[in-house]
Formats: C-alpha cells, structure tokens, sequence
C-alpha cells in the first residue's frame, strides 16, 4: 500500500499473529526492495516477543542507514527476538545518535544476558544522558559478570539518586 499507516498497521498484526506463517511473510518483507514494506515487516518483528533466527541477521543489517524511526523498530525488534548472534550490532548501537535507541540497545543486551557487553555497558555508566546511564547499569545487573562488580560498587559509592537506586 502507498499508506505508511497502512504497511505499519499490517506490519504489527503480523507480529501479533505469531504464526509460522506471519513469520515467514514478515521474514519476506525483509529482503523486499520496498522501503515500507521493509518497515511493516521490521515492525512486525518488533511486536512479537518470540525467538526467530532467520529474521536476526537481516534485521541487524538494516541498522547502517535510515531514519531514527526505522533504528528504533530494529532495535526493537532484536531486543524481542533476543539472538545472541547480534550482540555485537547492538553493542554498537550504544553509541548511536538518538538516546533512545541506544538506551533500547542496553536493554537488550541486559536482556540478552551478554557477557561480551559488559565492558562496553560499563563504559556507558559514565555516560552523559542519565538514561543511557540507568540503562547500562541495569543492564548490566542482569548480566552479572563478575568483572563489573566492582566498577559498580566504586559507582554506588560516588553516585546519587536514580543510579544510586538503580544500584
């Protein structure tokens, strides 16, 4: 459809359908050469909360470009499918432009419980935008490497109000 609000409607029914067969329509629409389409299925990816293999490596290349809406949507939808084959992207996307996507990267490494993030979460925990900060260190609490213990101790000495809570 040439409706945005159309293609991201479709997009997220898909999503919410969970079916193999949504799955696989949504996993088409990735490697479709329309912009929109590619949206709708990035979307749909983002309202399930299911893992799905196949659909991570494509998601994950689509980071390289497009608009702040389109990051938000991938990360998104990598923080759901929750595939440890993209830790690496998403531990890039922590320097990303937008606090937003960088924060939702956080999350889902946290979720992901990826120890090969933890040095990069701790470096975000000096971080300017507070969010970000509260993020790494929750993120990086789910994770619970040992090597993060005690940078998050001397944090927990020094800091106050939200880190201090989130500690």
């Amino acid at each position: 459809d040439t409706d945005i609000r159309v293609t991201d409607a479709a997009g997220k029914a898909l999503g919410r359908m969970k079916s193999d067969e949504a799955m696989e329509a949504m996993l088409a629409g990735l490697s479709t050469g329309n912009s929109k389409a590619k949206l709708a299925a990035v979307l749909g990816f983002a309202s399930i909360k299911r893992p799905y293999a196949a659909a991570a490596k494509p998601i994950a290349g689509m980071l390289g470009g497009g608009n702040d809406e389109m990051r938000r949507a991938v990360v998104k939808a990598l923080f759901n499918l929750k595939d440890p084959s993209t830790a690496d992207t998403l531990v890039k996307i922590l320097d990303d432009k937008e606090p937003a996507v960088a924060v939702l990267a956080a999350e889902a490494l946290g979720d992901m419980k990826a120890e090969s993030a933890n040095a990069a979460l701790l470096e975000r925990t000096n971080a300017s935008d507070w969010g970000l900060q509260k993020a790494a260190v929750e993120a990086l609490g789910k994770i619970r490497a040992k090597e993060s213990i005690g940078p998050l101790i001397e944090m927990f000495q020094k800091e106050q109000g939200l880190i201090d809570e989130v500690i």
